[in-house]
């Protein structure tokens, strides 16, 4: 069985800053209002482990993909379950177009989409926001922007 809930947003932020902001730990603690403490080797790669802390206690995931200013995925293997978590970035005509995507695959993935599903997509679209707002002021302190 498989669970899926995406948020879109569009920004004239740079790729550059958003792109930053998706793989610094500090900044997933900053960003987003669910992660307590978040560890892992920056740049991430793919296949890296780190492991992200919140209301559920510390939890380990493992990047499965990393392509550099376009997308990212965190998997976290659950009791009978797996959590997908994409962030992907698109240049489209009002700049860049940024796409979160809580994913719930397995057996068990229907008793967890109340308690994690739900909680996780309902949080996005502040996230992206946020993200966003961040991304944002960190272009216009650089005088313009990374570009």
């Amino acid at each position: 069985m498989e669970w899926k809930r995406s948020s879109t947003t569009h920004t004239t932020a740079s790729a550059e800053a958003v792109w930053k902001r998706h793989v610094t730990a500090g900044d997933w603690v900053a960003d987003d209002e669910m992660t307590k403490a978040a560890s892992f080797v920056e740049p991430p790669r793919a296949g890296a482990t780190g492991t992200v802390t919140g209301s559920a206690g510390k939890t380990k995931f493992t990047f499965t993909e990393v392509e550099p200013l376009r997308r990212m995925t965190q998997e976290f293997k659950l009791p009978g379950a797996r959590l997908t978590l994409g962030h992907e970035l698109e240049p489209d005509a009002a700049g860049l177009r940024l796409t979160h995507t809580v994913r719930l695959n397995g057996p068990l993935a229907p008793l967890l989409i109340p308690v994690v599903g739900f909680p996780l997509a309902r949080t996005r679209p502040e996230l992206l926001l946020r993200i966003v707002a961040r991304a944002l002021a960190e272009d216009e302190a650089m005088g313009g922007g990374y570009r």
